[in-house]
């Protein structure tokens, strides 16, 4: 089975970010993004990620094969840090 192809901006996750209401709990990986006020928060890598996805592409975005490694290979391919918990 063929996997969807999908493309984010940075400013997709940016606003994806800004439109969540606040960040779900970091198991291991995330972001640090402004939220809606401006406020850099630490964002999970997944959340952020799906939310954009969600958004730009709500008729086809599926969860199948929708990893944490997926999420961080996007956000470095963007240009964002992503952070690691220890």
């Amino acid at each position: 089975m063929a996997s969807n192809v999908y493309t984010l901006s940075d400013r997709d996750i940016v606003e994806a970010a800004a439109s969540l209401e606040r960040p779900d709990s970091i198991l291991i990986y995330y972001v640090e993004l402004p939220n809606r006020e401006g406020v850099p928060l630490e964002f999970p890598i997944k959340q952020v990620v799906r939310r954009a996805l969600k958004t730009k592409f709500a008729d086809r975005f599926s969860e199948a094969g929708f990893t944490a490694h997926r999420a961080r290979d996007i956000l470095r391919g963007l240009g964002f840090t992503v952070r690691r918990r220890y």
